[in-house]
């Protein structure tokens, strides 16, 4: 039971083979224009890292606690993953590098290393390896 709360705690429940949001992290929407970032990844890698950064950016600034942070970098980065496991997205390994950027932005270490992890099996060409769902969690504080 203990594990379930921690995991509550995450926003996540694992429901095998996906990643089910609960508790504070289901109610979560983004603070930036996921519109917006998401056409931009599906039109070009440049676009796609303008927006990333300008939205990375525009959440440093908003000064947001440690928590509303990480989470809406997590959010960012799983609407850029969808769109590296889009099938109508040519080449994946052009966005999937951009979410180095998010990473770099995490002050959670388990957040960033999730996030380059994902990294590592687009360019290794593992794609079945990742998990659908909101993968980057922030870990509990």
């Amino acid at each position: 039971m203990k594990r379930i709360q921690s995991r509550m705690r995450l926003g996540l429940v694992a429901v095998f083979p996906f990643l089910v949001p609960v508790g504070p992290a289901a109610s979560q929407v983004a603070l930036f224009d996921s519109a917006q970032v998401t056409a931009a990844c599906l039109a070009a890698p440049d676009l796609c890292e303008a927006h990333i950064n300008a939205a990375v950016s525009a959440l440093q600034a908003a000064g947001l606690s440690g928590e509303v942070f990480h989470t809406q970098l997590g959010i960012l980065a799983s609407l850029v993953l969808a769109v590296v496991l889009d099938p109508a997205v040519a080449n994946p390994n052009a966005i999937a590098p951009l979410l180095e950027h998010v990473a770099s932005a995490s002050g959670d270490a388990a957040q960033a290393q999730a996030i380059r992890t994902v990294v590592a099996h687009v360019a290794d060409g593992n794609l079945s390896l990742i998990q659908p769902g909101p993968a980057f969690a922030a870990s509990p504080t």
